[in-house]
Formats: C-alpha cells, structure tokens, sequence
C-alpha cells in the first residue's frame, strides 16, 4: 500500500446520526419555546460548520440574541440525544478500520461541532484505531485548512480523505489530497475517480490507488 494516511469525514462516511440531530434540536427547540422545528432534510446541511447551518436553517427574522440562546440549547441538546439515541454506524466501519490500522494511520476531520467528533469516537468504539483528529473548534480552521493540518502535521505524502459530498471533494482537493467518495452517504452525483460503494470496499480500493 502506498497510501500513507486515511482521513474520515464523520457524517454520511462514518454513520447516520440525522435522527439524533433532529430529537436534539427539536427537543432545544420546545423547550425554548420556539415552534420552529426540523425534520431529516436537515442532512442535506450536513458537511457545512455549524455557523452555516445555523445561518441557513433558522428562520430568517430571528434575532441575534434569539440565536445566541437556540445555539446555545441545541449544541447541549444534540450531544445528549446522541448519547441517548445512538447514531446508524455504517456496515463495516469498525472491521474495516480494525484492519486498516495496523496498515497506516486512520484520522477524522469534520466541520461538526465542539464535542461531536469525540463523541463519535466514543460511541463507535473508534478512538483506539484514530492517530489523530481535527475540526474548527479545535484548530479554527475550515475543512481544506483542516485536512490540510493533519496531512502536514504527520508528514503525509500520499493521503486519501474518504467522503460524501461535493464539499468533501472540493476540500480534499484545495488540501492536495486524494478523495474518495463513499457513494452510500448522503451526498448525490460526486464525479470521483475514486469510490467506494461499501466501506468494506475501501481496503481493496486503497491498494490500488
């Protein structure tokens, strides 16, 4: 394998945590006292920071102090939710990068929220098998900038980041990275010359690149 580093993204990559989001935020949402509420569509935000989500989901006319307060309840709201109402990890997850590990260092680098990316190392079972991990509220950077930070802190030369998005896409290649589009996420007609239809698929895929 001459692949020297592989990257995560979390959300449509690693699981489905949509359910849990949207038990979080409605949840912040009635207590609040705010009859503003989300359903599933909220997955198609999913890959954009948390600023941005919050920009383009919430309603328009609200306030900055009005935001301020929802954000504030959603950020605690949805890590309790996920805690209590476990995402869908996708198949293969935990085998594939049990195998990968002892071959090349595993990180994750995702826009999510403060908190999220370990509690996702958490619920997985994951934190083992991660060297390393990185998302805005821990360095301040966006997801190139990220991607970027854990290529060139651990000395990568041939690093794949394996994602769903377009956004995905975009950020791999800014980083100077190889991108891998898992096609079972959440993200629609990525033109890759890399893909993945199961994560099951990556070990084989990896040897090739």
């Amino acid at each position: 394998m001459t692949v020297d580093g592989v990257i995560f993204d979390i959300d449509g990559t690693i699981w489905d945590a949509t359910d849990s989001v949207v038990l979080g935020w409605n949840r912040a949402l009635e207590k609040t006292g705010d009859s503003f509420r989300i359903d599933r569509t909220i997955n198609r935000y999913f890959g954009k920071t948390v600023n941005q989500i919050f920009k383009e989901v919430l309603p328009k006319e609200y306030s900055e102090e009005q935001r301020k307060i929802l954000e504030d309840a959603i950020f605690k709201s949805e890590e309790n939710a996920l805690m209590e109402y476990d995402p869908v990890i996708y198949d293969g997850f935990i085998p594939v990068i049990k195998e990968l590990y002892k071959k090349v260092p595993l990180f994750v680098v995702s826009n999510c929220q403060p908190g999220y990316l370990e509690n996702m190392l958490k619920i997985t079972g994951a934190e083992p098998y991660i060297t390393d991990y990185a998302a805005p509220s821990h360095t301040g950077l966006d997801k190139p900038g990220n991607i970027s930070y854990i290529a060139e802190k651990h000395h990568l030369k041939k690093g794949v980041y394996v994602g769903d998005t377009v956004m995905d896409k975009e950020a791999t290649e800014k980083a100077g990275l190889i991108f891998i589009w898992a096609s079972y996420g959440f993200g629609k007609n990525v033109d890759s010359s890399y893909n993945i239809e199961s994560l099951y698929d990556l070990p084989e895929l990896l040897e090739k690149i």
